[in-house]
């Protein structure tokens, strides 16, 4: 299995350097870790981290003047079309207009000052590129995937023994047994994370 690049929140030599497993023996088990847990995190989120495009990406209308693509935040967006029950145009948002129309990109709003999204199945299309960019925040991500690796690694992988506590920049990874609790069997402080990225 090679790595997920589109959804990896972190990079196999990464992991090699804050985990101390050898990547050399371990790639594909590492990889296949990093693919498990930063999808695990996008499940737990509720939403897709990594920045990506989305072409012709279709959400349904609410009948409202506001809407909220499922991927935050909005980074560009090139176009939205809103069909009708007949799948027929009933609005496109011009090119000069899509800056008025997203409200709030870093939330993912999008508003119709003089219209609305008609209520129905997958009829508004957009296209644009969402999810996170921001290092301070990437950095966050990674941290948790690293804390999950660490705390239930590959049973074929080995850590060096010699290694209890590794910083990547500003986070640290202790190893340590993960808290047990009802929401994720992971540390607090993914669970922290997971509330971070969390759609309120």
């Amino acid at each position: 299995m090679a790595l997920n690049t589109e959804i990896s929140l972190v990079t196999v030599e990464n992991i090699e350097l804050a985990l101390g497993y050898d990547c050399n023996v371990y790639t594909l088990q590492i990889e296949r870790a990093i693919n498990q847990y930063s999808a695990i995190l996008e499940g737990l989120t509720g939403r897709k981290l990594k920045a990506r495009n989305y072409t012709n990406y279709r959400i349904d209308g609410n009948g409202s003047q506001e809407l909220f693509f499922p991927q935050y935040p909005l980074n560009t967006t090139t176009s939205i079309l809103i069909y009708d029950e007949n799948d027929i145009l009933y609005h496109t948002v011009l090119v000069a207009e899509l800056e008025e129309y997203i409200t709030f990109p870093q939330i993912g709003k999008m508003r119709l000052p003089r219209n609305i999204f008609l209520r129905g199945t997958q009829n508004v299309v957009v296209t644009a590129n969402a999810g996170i960019v921001d290092a301070g925040e990437l950095a966050m991500l990674e941290n948790a995937v690293l804390e999950m690796i660490a705390s239930n690694p590959p049973s074929e992988i080995t850590r060096a023994s010699n290694i209890k506590m590794e910083r990547l920049g500003s986070y640290s990874v202790t190893w340590q047994t993960p808290s047990s609790n009802n929401f994720t069997g992971f540390s607090s402080n993914v669970q922290n994370i997971v509330n971070y990225f969390s759609r309120v």
